[in-house]
């Protein structure tokens, strides 16, 4: 019988409170140009220091250019509040948030992942991280050096590969596009010393989309693609 398991990490918190804050953010701007002028609180960007706020706060104040909205939601059963409130010397630009998040949780979970992967070089069987929008981790074991996706509703989602295959197949790009059309954060493969990385900075739009599928342009706005070392 193929293993599963769900968990919760530092990682998944995070992935968790990330997510909650951007699609907030997201719901709450009807162009881009207030999107690239919201704010979030500089804790945010260190994952420590949001997780320590979680724990002891009932809200979080961010700024949305036009917006006083708010929005009560559950994180690993803490009641949190979103609210749009002034800006103060303690805010920075939403775009940093976006560029940090998917990077700061492979590393919050590199221990749990570099061990699944070490298996995947081992034995070729592949693992799947399903990073939920509650704060929780599913590991699902997958079949030798294939692991399937599912169309879920998830903040990121990543499997693993064996060590030198440090890379993305057009599959995995495909299903990486899936997820961040519909509110996913990053999507990828890990190995136990690296990981390659679709992630999105900002709302993914059709003519991006289309042509970041056909590979026609060089360069993108919102979706990236890299490769960092772990």
């Amino acid at each position: 019988m193929k293993r599963q398991s769900e968990i919760r990490t530092a990682g998944s918190l995070y992935a968790s409170l990330v997510s909650a804050v951007l699609s907030f953010i997201e719901d709450n701007v009807e162009e881009e140009g207030q999107l690239w002028g919201s704010k979030v609180p500089a804790y945010l960007l260190s994952p420590s220091d949001a997780l320590r706020e979680l724990e002891r706060r009932s809200s979080i104040e961010l700024v949305i250019p036009g917006s006083t909205a708010s929005e009560e939601l559950s994180i690993a059963g803490k009641s949190l509040r979103l609210v749009s409130g002034q800006l103060s010397s303690d805010h920075v630009g939403v775009e940093r948030l976006y560029l940090a998040a998917p990077r700061s949780v492979l590393c919050l979970d590199h221990h749990l992942l570099a061990r699944y992967a070490q298996e995947t070089t081992e034995t070729g069987v592949e693992f799947m991280f399903i990073y939920a929008n509650t704060g929780d981790l599913l590991v699902l074991e997958g079949e030798r050096y294939r692991v399937s996706i599912p169309r879920v509703r998830a903040s990121m989602i990543f499997h693993t590969h064996p060590e030198g295959a440090c890379g993305l197949s057009g599959k995995d790009i495909e299903s990486a596009l899936d997820l961040l059309t519909e509110g996913g954060l990053a999507s990828g493969s890990v190995t136990k010393s690296c990981a390659a990385l679709v992630y999105r900075v900002g709302v993914v739009n059709e003519d991006e989309y289309l042509s970041f599928k056909s590979g026609k342009a060089a360069s993108y706005r919102t979706l990236r693609i890299e490769t960092i070392w772990l």
